[in-house]
């Protein structure tokens, strides 16, 4: 069997955004790794990470490593073909129903900040097809809401979190918990997520500077409002680390924003919240896509050095599977929200949300949800049992 961590390794020697990387540099990255995966696992890591668009446009762009010890076969070539045109077809249909979208809304005084999705592919790769957009994330201000879920449901979507029907006290219970309104096209298989807020934690990254919001042109068809500079850094460190950057395709999109002109525009002060989120993204761009091979070893006790290292067990140990379907990924991922900030506020949300939180993450067998003290109990007993079984 594969060991995760050299299957993410060669993930990354193909992905890395680093400039210049030739067919030579990647296949010397490969060699360090010592037996090769295989090209199937790494797809199925790809696929994992979200990354398989871009792991096939690199593959492409690198002959599909010719004259390498690592060449793929017809096979394998046809297969990231098929990846390439349906990732294109994809963000097309998706950038034609974003238009739809925005432009009734502001029909209707409603002018929403396009958050990750389109406008990350626009300021990444400048171009469609090379990364993964599966839902249009929009954000909008709480009073305009009930306004916009109207507009939507006369678009044809149809609300699923929190269900549609809901009563308005469970729905304003929802409001409390979660960040957003989820929706779905049955018609078009669209999903949009409807934020009012950035994060479910409400007492989170509350401000953005407005000087940091800036249009962003579509392709030429299409312009929307989105983050820049330190906004958008901080954003999508904030958003990354929430997940414990168990997507590689999260970093990958920071490491190229802080490459470009967008990032460029940051002066270096994170917004509220933000600071250790920044550091943390940093030290995993250096760590990642800095060195070869990888240091996927983080040592130290500091915030930062914990974090980093939860981040990179997340992304490297699970293989192919997502961390929600790791034993305790859920458990490990909200723990660690607590190192975030320790603003009474911030922690009195996080317990709030912790609290209510029935999400399964493996941490049961019995199918039942498990909240944070039945998964701590269980924890337990599982190290118990494990230690026992060790000292036979």
């Amino acid at each position: 069997m594969t060991d995760p961590r050299i299957a993410f390794a060669g993930l990354l020697a193909v992905v890395n955004p680093s400039p210049g990387r030739s067919p030579a540099d990647v296949e010397q990255s490969l060699l360090s790794l010592g037996p090769f995966p295989g090209w199937p696992i790494l797809f199925d890591h790809a696929a994992r990470h979200r990354v398989t668009p871009l792991f096939a446009h690199r593959l492409k762009q690198l002959d599909w490593m010719a004259q390498t010890a690592f060449p793929l076969d017809i096979a394998e070539r046809s297969r990231l073909e098929r990846v390439i045109r349906d990732a294109a077809f994809a963000e097309m249909a998706s950038l034609a129903e974003l238009q739809r979208l925005s432009d009734c809304l502001v029909r209707h005084g409603v002018e929403p900040i396009l958050l990750k999705g389109l406008a990350l592919s626009r300021i990444c790769f400048a171009a469609m097809g090379q990364r993964t957009n599966r839902d249009i994330d929009l954000l909008i201000r709480p009073d305009e809401l009930a306004l916009c879920d109207r507009l939507l449901a006369d678009l044809g979507y149809v609300r699923i979190e929190p269900a549609a029907g809901l009563a308005e006290p469970d729905a304003a219970r929802w409001q409390i918990l979660h960040k957003d309104w989820v929706y779905t096209h049955p018609v078009r298989r669209t999903i949009v997520e409807l934020h009012y807020r950035l994060f479910d934690n409400d007492a989170l990254a509350r401000t953005i500077p407005l000087g940091q919001i800036e249009r962003v042109d579509l392709f030429g068809q299409h312009s929307m409002l989105c983050f820049s500079g330190d906004a958008l850094l901080s954003y999508l460190a904030l958003h990354g680390l929430l997940h414990s950057w168990s997507r590689l395709k999260w970093l990958i999109d920071y490491q190229i924003v802080r490459q470009s002109e967008w990032g460029a525009r940051s002066t270096g002060r994170a917004v509220p919240d933000a600071a250790l989120a920044v550091r943390v993204a940093n030290r995993l761009c250096d760590n990642l896509f800095g060195t070869d091979p990888p240091a996927l070893e983080t040592h130290g006790i500091s915030r930062t050095s914990l974090l980093v290292r939860t981040s990179v067990k997340a992304m490297a140990d699970g293989g192919a599977g997502e961390l929600e379907d790791t034993r305790f990924g859920t458990t490990v991922k909200n723990v660690s929200h607590y190192l975030i900030s320790f603003r009474p506020s911030y922690w009195l949300a996080e317990i709030r949300y912790d609290l209510a939180d029935t999400s399964r993450d493996g941490d049961q067998a019995d199918g039942r949800s498990s909240g944070p003290f039945k998964r701590v109990a269980l924890w337990i007993a599982r190290k118990a049992g494990s230690a026992s079984s060790e000292s036979k």
